[in-house]
């Protein structure tokens, strides 16, 4: 089956760059502020993951280790699929910065979004480009 590799293992490897820098927790604040339904989606399967888990009867640090894992795992696929259309746009358009999305301004108050949002990624290449909701 033909692929568009739109997820390199560059942008796999920048996700987990990212995800080691910034931590879980920041990732996941900051993936609320640009997908909130998706992070919502991702908390509410996460939660029952966890609770799973711990009906399993496994030791505390072990629900906790595996609990990480599947959450390490679920973040580092959002970021690597937003870092491969990211990279898609920018090689269509020809440009170095990504369009706020529909209804969106950066900070600045344009309709044109910042760089960087989960921080500078590799290569100045931003793996969530910084917009914030109307």
């Amino acid at each position: 089956m033909a692929s568009d590799q739109q997820v390199s293992a560059r942008a796999i490897l920048r996700a987990e760059s990212e995800l080691r820098r910034l931590g879980h927790r920041r990732v996941m604040e900051q993936l609320e502020q640009v997908e909130p339904d998706l992070s919502s989606h991702v908390w509410e399967q996460l939660t029952a993951i966890h609770q799973q888990l711990l009906n399993l009867g496994a030791p505390a640090k072990t629900t906790q280790r595996v609990y990480r894992q599947v959450q390490a795992l679920m973040l580092i696929g959002i970021l690597s699929l937003r870092q491969g259309h990211y990279e898609l746009w920018k090689d269509l358009v020809g440009d170095d910065e990504p369009p706020a999305a529909a209804g969106n301004i950066n900070s600045h108050g344009t309709g044109t979004a910042q760089r960087g949002f989960l921080g500078a990624a590799l290569n100045g290449n931003p793996i969530w480009p910084a917009t914030t909701r109307a």
